[in-house]
């Protein structure tokens, strides 16, 4: 599960993980989320750690690695001048 793709200046509030079993080949990888609670998690075929995290808080995340920080598009800047079609 890779769920690194929320963007730090609007972060994933109350997000759940709770009993899910399966399998997968990284691990589940979490970025920029408050309030998570993960529980009763049990995945198996992926290499290093189980929970991969950056700017993550909540519950049942104790044993998580800090991962670098994903890559986030910058924002679309917004024009001071209206746009007019022709």
């Amino acid at each position: 599960m890779d769920g690194t793709s929320i963007h730090p200046g609007k972060p994933l509030i109350g997000f759940s993980l709770i009993n899910v079993t399966g399998s997968c080949t990284k691990g589940i990888y979490l970025a920029n989320i408050r309030n998570a609670e993960i529980r009763n998690v049990h995945v198996t075929g992926y290499a290093g750690p189980h929970i991969n995290i950056k700017n993550v808080t909540g519950i049942g995340l104790n044993s998580s690695a800090k991962i670098d920080s994903p890559k986030i598009e910058d924002a679309i800047p917004i024009s001071a001048e209206p746009y007019r079609l022709h």
